[in-house]
């Protein structure tokens, strides 16, 4: 299991990653609850900045579509290293910073930039 600390503006994101299960969580003081990419809102724009083929489908219809195709990405890679590594890649285009990387048994691993 691998756990990635993003930032963006103020917001701070923790992701979890555990073998094919990705689920996130919103940083608030001590407390996490954390969802799969199912219980996520996800942005339109970001969907089409990602996905520009689903501009014809309807706002419900693009996040199923985007949904699914990340979940078979994620099935795709296969490896906790290759799926962080896919995550840090999509997230830094929509000004997600990576601030840190924690692995079981290890310390975190602050990211410099």
């Amino acid at each position: 299991m691998r756990q990635l600390v993003f930032q963006k503006g103020s917001e701070m994101v923790v992701i979890k990653v555990e073998n094919t299960i990705v689920t996130f969580a919103k940083a608030q003081g001590q407390y996490m609850r954390f969802s799969t990419i199912d219980g996520l809102k996800l942005n339109l724009s970001g969907i089409l900045k990602e996905f520009p083929d689903l501009v014809e489908l309807s706002p419900e219809e693009a996040r199923i579509e985007a949904i699914k195709r990340f979940k078979a990405k994620v099935g795709e890679l296969n490896e906790d290293k290759a799926i962080e590594e896919y995550i840090v890649n999509d997230l830094k285009p929509h000004g997600y910073i990576l601030l840190a990387r924690m692995r079981p048994g290890f310390r975190p691993e602050k990211i410099k930039h």
